[in-house]
């Protein structure tokens, strides 16, 4: 098992890290949790936390991230801090170029993949996965029995989670004179940019018209629909079971929270943020912040009642 140094992980530490210990204790070969750490293991310690220097103390690894509000005392022995800004984003990092298993390129045998696709040399295409008329960029992966429909075009470094189902028709329909349900055509595609995260079994529908799109550097967790002719813009985080209403735009940096919906048509500002299961019915602010009411007990919720 490799061991590692300070040469090998200070690209990762970011600009004013400092070293608080012996630099002979700066050595590590594993990461793992803090309490199950061992002496030769690397760990972080979360800022804030109200147990953060109690668990630095009593962690058995000898070389710990951290910030500044762990303090030097006897009980952290001979360890080995390194002081960053930001303790889990180096650690994240560090884990990345280290740790990560490496990824083999190619197409599992049971992949279906359409003779007019293209598809990247450097791309991972996973079992059971069907890729029809679209295009698949460099150093992107699809894990197993996803679904990528004609007209979808899917950037460098994508991953698609297990199960995903890219560009199907979306749910549009407009009722005649009878009162009866006629399918409105979905003629547009779905455009993921590059470097998006895209969890298992979600769902992107294409565009009636023109096209669903995701901006780069987007993650979408799993158990999520994307409704046609949404705007995603870059670096936006949706968590899981959100529903993103067609048409809907959501500007760059927000913040989608589980369980969220945003009905058709909404736009979320840059940077906006949306609480746990909330339902958004009106426009959203940049930098605003919509939490729906938190959920009380049926006992606490009688009482106030009868105040």
């Amino acid at each position: 098992m490799p061991r590692y140094n300070l040469k090998d992980i200070e690209p990762f530490l970011g600009p004013g890290y400092r070293i608080d210990g012996p630099v002979d204790n700066l050595f590590f070969s594993n990461v793992r949790p803090i309490h199950q750490a061992d002496s030769e293991s690397l760990v972080w310690v979360k800022p804030g936390w109200a147990d953060a220097q109690v668990a630095a103390e009593q962690t058995a690894a000898r070389v710990v991230i951290c910030d500044d509000s762990i303090r030097r005392t006897p009980a952290l022995g001979d360890k080995c801090l390194l002081r960053v800004a930001g303790p889990r984003l180096a650690f994240v990092r560090i884990v990345a170029a280290l740790f990560a298993p490496g990824r083999e390129w190619g197409r599992h045998p049971s992949a279906a993949i359409h003779s007019e696709a293209e598809v990247h040399p450097e791309t991972w295409i996973g079992p059971g996965v069907v890729v029809g008329r679209a295009r698949i960029g460099r150093g992107s992966v699809l894990e197993a029995n996803c679904v990528i429909h004609d007209q979808t075009d899917i950037g460098e470094g994508v991953t698609i989670g297990a199960g995903a189902v890219i560009g199907a028709d979306g749910f549009g329909y407009e009722q005649n004179a009878s009162g009866r349900w006629e399918k409105f055509p979905h003629l547009g595609g779905v455009v993921v940019h590059d470097a998006v995260d895209i969890g298992a079994l979600t769902c992107i529908v294409r565009g009636t018209l023109g096209n669903t799109e995701v901006g780069s550097r987007t993650k979408i967790d799993a158990h999520v629909l994307v409704g046609h002719n949404a705007q995603i813009e870059e670096d936006v985080m949706i968590t899981a079971g959100s529903v993103i209403g067609g048409s809907s735009r959501i500007a760059k940096g927000s913040w989608i929270s589980p369980g969220a919906v945003v009905l058709n048509k909404r736009i979320i500002g840059d940077e906006a943020s949306v609480g746990p299961g909330t339902v958004v019915t009106e426009d959203l602010a940049p930098g605003a912040k919509l939490v729906a009411r938190p959920g009380v007990t049926i006992s606490a919720q009688r009482r106030k009642q009868l105040r």
